[in-house]
């Protein structure tokens, strides 16, 4: 579970790394949606939906989640500077070797690791999904629709949270 606190000094310090902007998109759609770290590297453009707020995610079927006004139009902003950069990718987060390739989970990871030093940031990437689950427990969302948004097959391990709240 990340504070408030430790997550603004987070998302501050990425604002100061080499691909902010791709850094501070990848955080916040694991923090906003709480999809798993794996599943947001396999995001491609085509799987949002701007008009709609919404983002397409492949799992034993496609499931479509809403998301935030503010994280479309956080995504829209790294879609325009990829653009303005002649990224042509049809992943949203692409690899430096090849436009039509994933990026690597482990290029996150590293992020994480030299960002969160000196923060009380535990639990790795995992860690968004765990704060996206207890939020959304406080703000009393279902634990079916939680579900739907991690990707949890068995809703009653979900409850386990329910500590947290």
């Amino acid at each position: 579970m990340l504070e408030n606190k430790d997550l603004k000094l987070f998302f501050d310090k990425l604002k100061t790394t080499k691909d902010s902007i791709r850094n501070i998109s990848f955080f916040s759609i694991l923090l906003l949606t709480g999809i798993s770290p794996e599943e947001a590297t396999k995001i491609k453009w085509s799987d949002l939906d701007f008009n709609n707020k919404s983002i397409k995610i492949l799992r034993d079927e496609v499931i479509e989640l809403p998301i935030s006004h503010a994280l479309a139009n956080q995504l829209k902003t790294y879609y325009i500077v990829q653009k303005e950069k002649k990224v042509n990718s049809i992943y949203m987060f692409n690899a430096t070797s090849s436009e039509n390739e994933a990026i690597s989970i482990d290029t996150f990871k590293s992020v994480y690791k030299n960002n969160s030093k000196n923060l009380k940031i535990l639990g790795g990437l995992k860690a968004f999904q765990v704060t996206f689950i207890v939020e959304s427990l406080k703000n009393n969302m279902s634990l079916h629709k939680i579900a739907m948004f991690t990707g949890h097959k068995r809703i009653d391990s979900l409850t386990i949270y329910k500590d947290l709240v």
